[in-house]
């Protein structure tokens, strides 16, 4: 292809095939082509040129594999977001912008992270406001080519700065040398799971249990 000062690059096609196909070409581009020929004593014959222009880039970026998920929440010790998404293109990416909303429709910028690339990992660690308890803040990654061409895809995190109540009728027995443990669970209705600790008499040592449902066996 055509450079402006010279055809660069040069691409050689041997064993006498008439067909050759010129890939990596950006899109919405004009490109002057010359096929010449040589012989087998490297004389050059006189090249034929052409000009073609490819076809415009219509097509989005593509956006997939984001972290972290909808179940992530924010919580009190939660200073800051990391986030992390997979984008790609047909053609050359050109950035990725993040912003938040708490009524998911007015968005306010984070930041900008520029690629130049046809795909990317793109990541950005967001320092998070001091948002009251039980807001619902959507974030927003906006990915555009080189083109103009955008994507758009949302995450609605909550921030839950309030702990689950203390399970009721906390009850222990022992049988044939184990420790059965029951409580009812809270009110609550987002408990991941109940963390249970244990003090050895003999050793004065710690040691800590998480369990999905509400009893254990020690």
């Amino acid at each position: 292809p055509w450079s402006g000062q010279s055809y660069n690059p040069t691409y050689y096609v041997y064993n006498n095939l008439n067909t050759y196909t010129v890939s990596c070409l950006e899109m919405d581009t004009e490109y002057t082509l010359q096929v010449y020929a040589i012989d087998k004593a490297g004389n050059r014959g006189a090249g034929e040129e052409m000009t073609i222009s490819t076809l415009e880039d219509c097509t989005p970026p593509e956006i997939s594999g984001w972290y972290p998920s909808n179940t992530y929440s924010i919580q009190e010790w939660t200073q800051s977001l990391y986030f992390d998404s997979y984008v790609r293109d047909n053609g050359v990416l050109d950035e990725g912008i993040f912003s938040y909303s708490t009524d998911g429709k007015n968005f306010t910028e984070i930041g900008r992270v520029k690629i130049r690339y046809s795909s990317a990992y793109l990541g950005y660690a967001w320092y998070i406001p001091d948002f009251a308890d039980g807001t619902i803040i959507t974030v927003k990654l906006q990915v555009y080519d080189t083109k103009g061409n955008d994507a758009t895809h949302k995450k609605e995190y909550i921030v839950d700065k309030t702990a689950p109540k203390a399970p009721g009728n906390f009850e222990a027995y022992v049988q044939e040398g184990a420790v059965y443990l029951s409580w009812e669970a809270p009110e609550d209705k987002d408990i991941k799971n109940y963390h249970i600790t244990r003090r050895s008499l003999n050793t004065g040592k710690f040691q800590s249990f998480d369990v999905q449902g509400c009893s254990y066996v020690d």
